[in-house]
């Protein structure tokens, strides 16, 4: 549809479903739009992308506070390790603020992703000042952490 598109997978679904990683390649491999990104040391893609698209990844807090911008997440099913989360009653952060950070997506609707996509950079300057706001309220003492942290070690001593 016209996106450049750069697939970052997991280093743990790379190692664990190299098929998947061959199927990608096989599939995209030479498109001139596709890239696929098997190096997690760099964040040039992440710094270079217009909108994120994952699942409830916890890159997607890291990408949506770090640049201000927007995030279309798929509803896919919920990776559950603890069965009992719900018994402590808190929502977990993944999903109470996705929707603040961009838009959900079912699986049904994955055939809407591309005009998702363009609502999402439309109204790119709009989420840059929502997720401005919403680092402001999650993040302590953002770009000052490393003064902060130093100061309470030097405290310490």
């Amino acid at each position: 549809k016209g996106y450049e598109v750069i697939v970052r997978p997991h280093p743990e679904t790379a190692r664990r479903n190299p098929k998947l990683i061959s199927s990608l390649l096989s599939d995209f491999g030479e498109d001139s739009d596709f890239t696929l990104e098997m190096s997690v040391s760099t964040d040039d893609s992440i710094l270079r992308a217009d909108v994120l698209i994952c699942d409830l990844s916890g890159i997607a807090l890291e990408y949506a506070l770090g640049t201000e911008r927007p995030v279309l997440f798929v509803d896919a099913p919920l990776k559950v390790n603890n069965e009992k989360y719900n018994d402590i009653g808190i929502e977990p952060i993944e999903l109470k603020i996705r929707s603040r950070m961009g838009v959900v997506i079912s699986m049904e609707d994955i055939d809407q992703v591309p005009q998702k996509l363009s609502e999402l950079l439309s109204e790119n300057d709009n989420y840059k000042q929502v997720l401005e706001d919403l680092r402001k309220e999650l993040v302590f003492s953002f770009l000052n952490s490393s003064e902060i942290g130093a100061d309470y070690l030097i405290s310490l001593l």
